[in-house]
């Protein structure tokens, strides 16, 4: 079994006795994470199990009888026991340690810091990293390489290695069930997890009714990547209400399917409130949709996505990741803000080098303030790295293997 990227953040939580509640879509490999890090030291409950959960709503206290204070204590997918939060407050306050998963956010997130604010760290594990199964960290990342100017490879060999699994990484994700198996197997499971997680399992958990209006909604949101996503527009596509639209993206952002990002324009009391640009976080999931989607927007959510579980990763907060449209159309597709650097990045699925790539970065900083370090990049489908305007091309190979 290879070693997740976040391991080393979890261990290093753990050894400072901070109990840990690692969040994730289901089959991304929390529990075996879990309980690789627990080994023989700990102790394991699932609430997938129901009679767990019936006895512990019945009685809270019960965790209590099953926990062993100087063990790693193990709780699975406890968004599906949301009255044992008081109970581990009070063992944690007793010295227990806990490991808690949950593969949907829905009122997990605010649950936890309503009740162990201070006790926990929220941890994410998303779908495998490009790369994330053959080159383990060592160490804690404490940065990414996209914060970095390269004019070379960092690793010759990771680079290559890159180049031949791109088409498969691009096609099929990053599910950890995936790493070794023949192409066949891995769109059977790519099929398989589609139609009982996505349509299943979220629609018991969240009490979804309209499942072809479901279908159509994932369609419609797909079929706008890399675009701003109103809610009237993608309602009419689904034939759904306003409300049940936004009621089912909150769903699937909170059960990890999407991500979004917000429009960095506007000062932050506006830019929540204005249309954002949605995501899938693996591109396997979207491509099990099998809807006809341009190469530029499938190749902008694998990257914006690539992106989006290494700033995770290095524990930068997803809200700072926006995108930038002028009412002239002038486009940046994402906008990392971190401390007083803001990050352009513009993605094009092309095999070479454009200077006119670079028009709508320049166009950034006439408007901008600067009193922030601006540095801008390409990421394209080429393999030169080249500095064209004062814009760093980056060659989407140099992903591979790296935060």
């Amino acid at each position: 079994m290879f070693k997740r990227w976040v391991e080393n953040i979890v261990k290093r939580d753990i050894s400072r006795n901070k109990s840990v509640l690692l969040i994730g879509s289901r089959r991304v490999g929390k529990t075996t994470l879990s309980k690789m890090i627990g080994g023989d030291d700990s102790t394991y409950h699932t609430f997938d199990d129901i009679d767990l959960q019936i006895v512990c709503k019945e009685n809270p206290g019960y965790i209590e009888n099953i926990c062993k204070l100087g063990k790693i204590n193990i709780l699975d997918e406890v968004q599906k026991a949301p009255d044992i939060f008081d109970t581990v407050k009070l063992l944690i306050d007793k010295g227990y340690l806990f490991i808690l998963t949950g593969s949907s956010a829905l009122n997990l997130k605010h649950k936890s810091n309503e009740t162990l604010a201070g006790r926990i760290r929220i941890r994410n594990l998303n779908p495998l990293c490009w790369g994330e199964e053959t080159v383990p960290l060592s160490g804690i990342p404490e940065t990414s390489i996209f914060f970095e100017t390269m004019e070379i490879p960092k690793d010759p060999l990771l680079f290559r290695k890159g180049i031949s699994n791109f088409e498969s990484a691009i096609d099929l994700g990053g599910y950890p069930e995936l790493v070794g198996k023949d192409i066949s197997e891995k769109k059977q499971i790519l099929k398989d997890y589609r139609n009982t997680y996505l349509q299943r399992d979220i629609l018991e958990l969240s009490n979804i009714q309209d499942l072809n209006g479901f279908r159509a909604l994932l369609a419609a949101l797909a079929q706008s990547i890399g675009s701003t996503v109103n809610y009237q527009n993608l309602a009419n596509e689904s034939g759904l209400s306003h409300v049940t639209v936004k009621k089912y993206l909150y769903i699937l952002e909170q059960t990890f399917i999407i991500f979004k990002l917000y429009p960095y324009q506007y000062g932050p009391a506006k830019r929540y409130v204005k249309s954002p640009k949605w995501y899938f976080v693996d591109s396997g999931m979207l491509g099990s949709l099998n809807l006809r989607l341009s190469e530029g927007q499938v190749f902008e959510n694998f990257v914006i996505s690539e992106i989006y579980k290494r700033m995770l990763v290095v524990n930068l907060d997803e809200d700072k990741l926006f995108f930038y449209k002028s009412a002239k159309s002038s486009e940046v597709d994402l906008v990392i803000e971190k401390d007083s650097n803001l990050y352009l990045f513009k993605i094009k699925a092309s095999n070479y080098a454009n200077p006119k790539f670079t028009k709508h970065l320049k166009g950034f900083y006439d408007i901008f303030d600067r009193t922030k370090q601006i540095k801008s990049f390409v990421i394209y489908r080429g393999k030169e790295f080249s500095n064209i305007n004062n814009t760093i091309f980056l060659p989407v190979y140099s992903m591979y293997g790296f935060i």
